[in-house]
């Protein structure tokens, strides 16, 4: 029964990805521009520092948690039709499971979470400006260590996608936006910057960094307790306005 659902859940997300393939050469791009800007600020934030330490700590929690979704008609939509809630009522309608429902947008999540990390951090480590003078095993633990963060992120995004219209997930998505500005100020008033922070930490203590194994399992574990609550939750909600 579980490999059904799994395989239930595969079929749901390539017929998506079929149908918005030319969405996902704008998400390539797009991964592409914000690794380069996000190298090259790294880079700067040594020669301005005061300026560039929360922008930095800034624009990398607010765009590195985007590696874990494709831009496709549906997400690019969601505000003026409403179209996680209609594509809700039309698996409702067939009827989906709700739990393979959650299962694809995990699958979604952690597909793209690979491709688009591959290419946001790859352009930030061979393009110019970037992280390339770290050798390539700490690199990867810093990767690793802000695809934790990604996954945390994310595992909110989905929960109120699959539970909330259009305009409360935009306020939702916008209020996590506020938090992480906030964050960002708040390390920087203490002389702090996370963003070499993890630098320091990957190549200090390389993959036994305890802050990658921390954002890891933090991640993990948030995938686990959100996908049991939303799937629980979505069974629940009613789409009678």
């Amino acid at each position: 029964m579980a490999l059904k659902s799994w395989q239930d859940a595969w079929f749901i997300f390539f017929r998506d990805i079929r149908r918005d393939w030319l969405y996902l050469i704008f998400t390539v791009l797009f991964m592409i521009y914000t690794g380069i800007m996000l190298g090259s600020m790294i880079h700067s934030r040594i020669e301005a520092q005061f300026i560039l330490n929360p922008m930095v700590d800034m624009l990398m929690m607010m765009l590195s948690p985007m590696i874990g979704f494709y831009f496709t008609r549906r997400s690019l939509s969601y505000l003026k039709e409403d179209s996680h809630s209609q594509m809700l009522m039309y698996y409702r309608s067939l009827p989906i499971p709700t739990e393979i429902v959650v299962m694809s947008r995990y699958v979604q999540m952690g597909t793209a979470i690979i491709v688009n990390g591959i290419v946001l951090y790859g352009a930030m480590y061979v393009l110019p400006f970037g992280l390339d003078d770290m050798n390539f095993s700490n690199y990867l633990v810093f990767v690793l260590t802000w695809i934790g963060f990604a996954m945390m992120i994310n595992t909110i995004y989905i929960h109120f996608e699959l539970l909330s219209n259009g305009r409360v997930y935009m306020m939702m998505t916008l209020l996590i936006m506020v938090c992480t500005i906030i964050l960002a100020l708040i390390i920087t008033v203490f002389d702090g910057n996370a963003v070499m922070y993890s630098i320091e930490c990957s190549q200090r203590y390389g993959f036994a960094s305890p802050l990658m194994w921390g954002s890891l399992i933090l991640g993990f574990i948030m995938i686990g307790t959100f996908g049991k609550k939303t799937k629980y939750r979505l069974a629940q909600r009613s789409f009678v306005k």
